[in-house]
């Protein structure tokens, strides 16, 4: 599924959202006070708002599909990580996203329900791509929505050094990439070795 902006865009709101955060043990469900997309066409979807940092700049909390080769020039900082693998939605953009970062996911807990909630198996880290890479092949649309903010100051460990944070990464990504094989490959090879005319980033569906 390519990032794709969504304009017009016509949804239902839902102002008792349930906020799921990967970012607690767990996870926790809150009752929120803040409007957010419920569904696109009566499908519920999964949503997140962008995150900003605490000056006020966008965070890229949306990502195109995690490809191993995007991470790895995402982690060492190349160029062409902010066209080729990290979104942000303007305040009057809505995109449609291959996996939402972790921070903040809102869904109706009947989706959470349907998704089997967070995979037990990652510790920390690739929950959050799990989470939504299963959420696309159930059928559930991945929404970043700019209308909503959400100031979230940005404590990723392995932005630094560290061994301790370094191996769970590694151990995470590492059944994340067992779980989804196909995306150890470049999109162009997966597209030709299964003759499939989709989109790059709708990877996820080879795994049906």
């Amino acid at each position: 599924m390519t990032a794709s902006r969504i304009s017009p865009f016509a949804v239902s709101l839902f102002v008792q959202a349930s906020l799921v955060s990967a970012n607690r043990p767990g996870f926790a469900v809150v009752n929120a006070g803040y409007k957010s997309f419920a569904t696109e066409g009566g499908m519920p979807v999964v949503v997140g708002p962008q995150l900003t940092n605490p000056d006020g700049t966008l965070q890229e909390n949306g990502r195109k599909s995690p490809f191993l080769y995007r991470k790895a020039q995402h982690f060492l900082g190349h160029e062409s990580s902010a066209s080729n693998y990290e979104l942000r939605a303007a305040s009057d953009e809505t995109w449609r996203v291959s996996w939402l970062t972790g921070a903040v996911i809102g869904m109706k807990r009947e989706v959470f329900d349907d998704l089997g909630g967070w995979d037990s198996g990652f510790f920390v880290y690739h929950e959050d791509s799990d989470l939504c890479i299963r959420a696309r092949l159930r059928g559930y649309p991945v929404l970043l929505t700019g209308t909503t903010r959400w100031v979230h100051a940005w404590g990723r460990a392995t932005r630094s050094w560290s061994w301790n944070s370094w191996k769970l990464e590694l151990r995470s990504a590492a059944r994340f990439y067992r779980k989804y094989p196909a995306l150890l490959l470049h999109p162009a090879l997966v597209r030709l070795r299964r003759g499939i005319q989709y989109s790059a980033d709708d990877v996820a569906r080879y795994h049906l």
